[in-house]
């Protein structure tokens, strides 16, 4: 049984950071949606966020559907895009992993997003108080959750790696 593994959270808090090293961990398909939302809008594609996700969605199904493990990198703050992943897990006969990614200290996550310039998305780089304005709904069940405000990123890969099921 493949797993799909979906790392949710504001952009500043790590999420790229853990999900790659998962990956590196684990040997799971990597999929950020940023990647593919900038390279759509470098070929002038005005795709919405709503499009990438399609997009994102089929590539895991792809993903699975061969028996890869699959984690996607993105912010998945709406429930819609969680029910989404959910119907693709179950589609596929993948165990889904929900992970959210939290940064508890709003300094550290302020100073994480201001010293970063990797949060361009679409026409300009998100600003501490546009990410302090993004939705993000409650969970609908507990995901798996990890604070990386005071840990180094081996402790929380650790962390994450006896919390994920693979089996």
């Amino acid at each position: 049984m493949s797993t799909l593994v979906i790392f949710s959270g504001l952009p500043g808090v790590g999420k790229s950071t853990l999900a790659k090293a998962i990956c590196r961990e684990t040997g799971a398909a990597y999929i950020q949606i940023d990647t593919i939302q900038t390279t759509l809008g470098e070929l002038g594609s005005a795709a919405d966020l709503s499009g990438v996700y399609q997009f994102v969605y089929r590539l895991a199904e792809d993903n699975l559907a061969l028996g890869h493990n699959v984690v996607v990198d993105c912010c998945n703050p709406v429930q819609a895009t969680r029910d989404e992943w959910t119907r693709l897990a179950e589609e596929q006969g993948a165990k889904l992993q929900n992970v959210e990614v939290v940064c508890s200290d709003v300094d550290v996550h302020r100073s994480r997003v201001e010293g970063q310039a990797d949060y361009a998305v679409g026409e300009g780089a998100l600003t501490w108080e546009q990410i302090q304005e993004q939705q993000f709904d409650d969970w609908n069940r507990p995901p798996i959750r990890v604070d990386t405000a005071q840990k180094k990123i081996p402790a929380s890969v650790f962390e994450l790696m006896s919390k994920i099921d693979w089996s």
